[in-house]
């Protein structure tokens, strides 16, 4: 339990120095041997920050890794609460996981409501309902979702825009990373998601994940995960229309591919 008594954007020091002390504890073995630390966060708390913190802080990066992002979506009161709470969209993005709560207190139509907009909002996390036994390492669930993602034009939901995007030819990856370093050097406070499954022409299947100016390390796989070797890219925004987005990526990282303009889904 932190000082200030909440996971949020102002402690990140504090997140830091308090996961340093239970490794540091755990080693000396003054605490139980664990592999696992859940980080609970309040309803309010800004995911970037503490995205950052853990994936960017150069202690914390070579000591723990980021499994996995779990957002609780309130069915009773979501369809409401987005409009009065900008977080709400931010969580939601942010996720691998999403898991629908309350239930029981609405209709099953509500629910498929509330489960289509979020699907739609986050369309590359996985859904499930509060209660249902889930496999919390089968990290080949996430990948699906984006493999067998649909293209998708620009949605928004809750104070976000979506959209989902197929690419026919292989893409440069020297490009590529010049476009989206840009991209997220101009416009990192506006995109609250990206996630990438690439097939380069260098350095074969890249998968690469992030939030706001914070990625991962790409992550190289070792074979392409299906008989479809088109590149699949999404971008969860706030306050950037997506269109410009998908426009510049047509000009810049098409045409340096050799490829002819016009063959995004």
């Amino acid at each position: 339990l932190l000082d200030s008594g909440c996971v949020c954007c102002q402690i990140r020091g504090e997140l830091k120095q308090a996961i340093l002390d239970l490794l540091t504890k755990r080693h000396l073995k003054e605490i139980p041997q664990f592999e696992r630390i859940v980080i609970e966060t309040t309803g309010l708390s800004d995911p970037l920050q503490i995205y950052s913190t853990l994936i960017m802080d150069p202690v914390l990066r070579n000591k723990i890794s980021l499994n996995n992002v779990t957002t609780i979506v309130d069915c009773l009161n979501s369809m409401s609460l987005h409009s009065k709470q900008p977080e709400w969209a931010a969580q939601v993005a942010a996720a691998n996981l999403i898991i629908l709560s309350k239930t029981d207190l609405v209709t099953k139509n509500q629910q498929l409501e509330v489960e289509k907009w979020v699907s739609e909002l986050n369309p590359i996390a996985q859904i499930a309902i509060a209660g249902e036994k889930l496999d919390w390492t089968d990290r080949k669930k996430n990948l699906n979702h984006l493999i067998n993602i649909a293209s998708s034009d620009y949605n928004a939901h809750g104070g976000a825009t979506t959209i989902a995007l197929k690419i026919d030819f292989q893409v440069d990856w020297t490009a590529f990373v010049v476009w989206l370093s840009a991209l997220i050097h101009r416009y990192g406070d506006k995109i609250l998601r990206v996630k990438c499954l690439l097939n380069t022409i260098e350095n074969g299947a890249l998968l690469i994940d992030g939030v706001g100016h914070t990625l991962h390390q790409p992550q190289h796989l070792e074979a392409w995960p299906d008989s479809d070797p088109r590149s699949r890219i999404v971008f969860i925004a706030r306050g950037l229309d997506l269109r410009l987005v998908e426009a510049s990526f047509r000009v810049f990282v098409e045409r340096l591919a050799g490829s002819e303009i016009g063959n995004l889904e």
